[in-house]
């Protein structure tokens, strides 16, 4: 899959790599292992090249989080297609830990409360106040929302919000570390640009942590 912006100064291109790649942190969810290469005309960032997971039941992306596979290089003659295989050796290596990361989150439950104090607080610092509020409905309902009053005061999870429709994906009941990081692949996808949509992307493992704590 190839994305471009509007005018062409950014790419992003999706290789996916075979079944044999994949993982199933549960029999009804399947992840396929993707090569992601950005780059742009304009200077405006440098090449990269990342892995990360396609989600199929939603399209949803996350970027490996136990391997070391990213590599940003200027786009210049002595760029190599060698380059990158690093990047696509520790990818494919790591599929095996991140397939038994995603099943241990999917069996790691989130107290209501715990997640309420995260997304009021290390979430919204980190994202802002309108993706943790998106974030908090996403896990509880499934539904993506938006915000009713833009200056209204209060905490992400006290907002008056406008239901929106269900996202694709969604794992509910969202009681689990597992839920938590899909509704947040999911707004990291939704942003418009191809760069932030990656910096997003890459930020969920860090983000995950204090949730976590010491069993992340």
């Amino acid at each position: 899959t190839v994305n471009l912006t509007e005018y062409g100064e950014r790419m992003r291109l999706g290789l996916l790599l075979p079944p044999e790649y994949s993982i199933d942190p549960s029999p009804d969810d399947r992840m396929g292992l993707r090569l992601e290469c950005f780059n742009s005309v304009d200077g405006s960032m440098k090449f990269m090249a990342v892995m990360g997971w396609l989600r199929f039941v939603c399209s949803n992306g996350m970027i490996v989080g136990v391997a070391k596979t990213d590599f940003r290089r200027r786009h210049n003659r002595s760029l190599e297609l060698a380059d990158i295989v690093e990047v696509l050796r520790d990818g494919i290596a790591a599929t095996t830990n991140e397939g038994n990361l995603y099943r241990v989150w999917k069996k790691r439950r989130i107290p209501k409360a715990k997640l309420a104090s995260w997304v009021n607080g290390e979430l919204a610092k980190t994202w802002g106040v309108k993706a943790a509020t998106r974030t908090w409905h996403i896990v509880q309902s499934g539904k993506d929302v938006e915000l009713a009053e833009s200056f209204e005061k209060g905490k992400p999870t006290e907002k008056t919000v406008i239901v929106g429709p269900p996202v694709p994906g969604a794992v509910l009941p969202g009681d689990n570390a597992y839920a938590v990081s899909q509704a947040l692949s999911w707004l990291a996808k939704e942003r418009r640009d191809i760069q932030e949509q990656l910096e997003w992307q890459r930020r969920i493992p860090e983000l995950m942590r204090p949730l976590l704590g010491k069993a992340a």
